[in-house]
């Protein structure tokens, strides 16, 4: 079950300070805080994803944003907290070092029984050249070590092993 709270996390320990909002056509926004991510959902949603973020926590060395929990946001719509992992990076910005390390990745998920099925759009990198994978909500939970045998992390394993 994902971490829920009732209330906001206290703001005298951790701050969050919102610097901007980015919002999409109909889309409930996503709002980067100062060293935090908020991404607001309809319940029925970002339930699904908070569920993964909730179970990737239990591991450690994988390559995701650490997740602080879900919180209500208004009638039927919620928001996850996690740490901010960075920007954006497309696949032919990657070193051979960051290509091979997002396969790492990837077959960490894979062990643990999530498939994450949207890499390349959602891969970030922070200012120390950290890649993580983000935003799980195409992602699939699956036995461990579940072989991806036609899902779209088959297709980002190869052109990774292509590139390296």
């Amino acid at each position: 079950m994902a971490t829920f709270h009732s209330t906001p996390p206290s703001l005298e320990v951790d701050p969050i300070t919102l610097h901007v909002r980015l919002l999409r056509d109909n889309v409930p926004p996503i709002l980067r805080a100062e060293k935090k991510i908020l991404k607001f959902g309809f319940s029925h949603h970002i339930l699904r994803e908070a569920l993964i973020y909730d179970k990737l926590a239990r591991y450690k060395g994988l390559a995701v944003p650490r997740y602080w929990g879900l919180y209500p946001f208004r009638t039927e719509q919620m928001a996850i907290i996690l740490d901010d992992a960075g920007s954006s990076i497309e696949i032919n910005a990657m070193t051979r070092e960051q290509r091979s390390k997002l396969a790492h990745s990837i077959r960490k998920l894979h062990e643990v029984g999530v498939h994450h099925h949207d890499v390349f759009g959602n891969t970030v990198i922070d200012e120390e050249g950290t890649i993580r994978l983000v935003d799980f909500d195409q992602a699939e939970l699956v036995p461990p070590g579940t072989a991806c045998s036609s899902c779209d992390d088959r297709d980002s394993l190869l052109v990774l092993e292509l590139e390296t």
